[in-house]
């Protein structure tokens, strides 16, 4: 389970300025992280992110935001607080709402309670996370309990069933579940360790936007990420200048680009049952030396499953080697035996640049009457030998208000020689990454034996379209390999 920690630097950046202090804090904040296996420090000005959690999951950020306004009284500024008594009137349910740390909603009596959120009519949210945070006397925060969601106010799902907790003084936890589904109410029933309950603060995250990556590797033994030599690079899903043909089409709508177009919705079907290829031209002095092909089909349970393929490679487009075989027959066995789009790996020796490949079904399965060769997406990987350039781009963060600096602080592993703002670069945006501002790169001193601190300081965004949504944005170049083990930061 992920923790969200709280961070003093809320007070910390008046304007950010990282000639000491600054840094200092920042690498406080990276530490804290690292120490207390965090995923990341998040304020109302900065963030401090060290990419991993104890899952192995390494998104840069898992969440979104706090889907829940900060709010103000049990109705404003949008939706309703509700909770099954309220202490007093400065104890009040949306106190458990209002992002702010130091006040909180008590109950009025021992025992169970509930709190409750209405998002109101025709608002919806999709959590995948709840934090709560207890209140300087834990023991009212829930030692078991359940979080429910509903979309009418009558018929609850249970999101998370909690149990056998227990609290220190103003703790944060973080509770994930698996959820796709929008709901409009949401419900927390708690049950205290003694007394009545008592909640500092709650969030509801959804899923974040994630981090954006271009020829990037996690590692997560060490918590980083890289572009280390020797990995695979996709090289045949939506390719600038390729063209496509098969040997068939099922109709208009089943044509060979849908099986290159990296859409999972559309797909290539072959006229003829049983039988058919599909081919990507990468063009004259686009040849590619593929070492991996990845196809998605339907399950051995559908008729349209793959039950057997070659793959073949050519430079003239009508002499083909044989790259790899799937016997037929073998379609349950690699794709699974039910109807639901699924996926497999093959992985050959290949030592040639082709630029015609052509993927060639000489089998599907027979469970029904539809049994047209049919490919819904194709993905082909090349090996490379040395670092190709590293984009990272972190997910939003959203200031209070728009911003017109930002500072920020990279903990960087240089596995070669590397220029700073040559061969690595730093970008902020305020505008969620439309727009970008350059940023100076300067070596702070030493994180540890083998990672630097990078900073970036007092990064003019203030030409930027106004905006509050902050992202950073690193680009390696020049075929250095680098590490990227954490990043942190602010703006005013």
């Amino acid at each position: 389970m992920t923790t969200i920690v709280q961070s003093a630097m809320t007070a910390a950046v008046p304007v950010p300025d990282l000639s000491g202090v600054e840094t200092q804090l920042a690498v406080q904040n990276l530490r804290s992280v690292i120490n207390n296996n965090s995923a990341y420090i998040r304020a109302v000005d900065g963030i401090a992110d060290e990419f991993a959690d104890e899952t192995g999951v390494a998104p840069l950020i898992i969440y979104g935001a706090d889907v829940i306004p900060a709010m103000t009284s049990n109705s404003a500024p949008s939706g309703t607080a509700s909770a099954s008594s309220e202490n007093t009137t400065a104890q009040q349910a949306w106190k458990a709402f209002n992002n702010t740390t130091g006040d909180l909603w008590i109950a009025s009596s021992a025992g169970s309670g509930w709190l409750k959120y209405d998002f109101g009519s025709g608002v919806t949210k999709t959590p995948i996370a709840v934090t709560i945070q207890a209140s300087s006397s834990p023991t009212g925060a829930p030692a078991s309990g359940t979080i429910q969601a509903s979309n009418d106010g009558s018929t609850w799902t249970t999101l998370k069933t909690l149990s056998g907790l227990s609290w220190s003084a103003n703790e944060i936890k973080t509770f994930t579940f698996s959820n796709t589904t929008a709901y409009r109410y949401f419900f927390f029933n708690i049950v205290p360790a003694s007394g009545g309950p008592s909640i500092q603060e709650i969030e509801i995250l959804e899923a974040g936007s994630g981090l954006v990556s271009v020829n990037t590797t996690y590692e997560a033994t060490g918590d980083y990420y890289h572009n280390p030599p020797g990995g695979s690079l996709s090289v045949i899903t939506n390719v600038v200048g390729a063209s496509y043909s098969h040997s068939s089409i099922y109709a208009s709508g089943y044509t060979s680009e849908f099986a290159f177009d990296d859409d999972l919705t559309k797909r290539w079907a072959a006229s003829s049952n049983n039988t058919g290829w599909v081919q990507i031209d990468l063009g004259a002095g686009n040849e590619k030396t593929l070492v991996k092909i990845i196809p998605h089909a339907t399950g051995g349970g559908d008729g349209q499953c793959i039950d057997g393929f070659t793959f073949l490679g050519s430079n003239d487009g009508s002499n083909f080697t044989t790259l790899y075989t799937m016997a037929n027959g073998q379609g349950t066995t690699e794709f699974g035996s039910g109807t639901a789009l699924t996926s497999a790996t093959f992985d050959f020796t290949n030592t040639t640049a082709y630029r015609y490949y052509r993927f060639n079904i000489t089998q599907t399965g027979t469970s029904s009457s539809r049994s047209l060769a049919t490919v819904y997406e194709l993905y082909g990987y090349e090996a490379v030998t040395t670092p190709a350039s590293m984009t990272l781009v972190s997910d939003t963060f959203t200031a209070e208000t728009a911003p017109t600096e930002s500072s920020a602080v990279f903990l960087h592993q240089p596995v070669d020689s590397v220029t700073l703002n040559t061969d690595i670069l730093g970008y902020i945006s305020r505008d969620a990454g439309t727009t970008w501002s350059q940023g100076t790169l300067v070596d702070a001193g030493s994180f540890d034996s083998t990672t630097n601190i990078l900073t970036m300081n007092a990064v003019d965004i203030s030409g930027q379209p106004s905006g509050t949504s902050m992202k950073y944005k690193i680009v390696t170049a020049n075929a250095k390999e680098q590490r990227l083990h954490g990043a942190w930061l602010a703006w005013s």
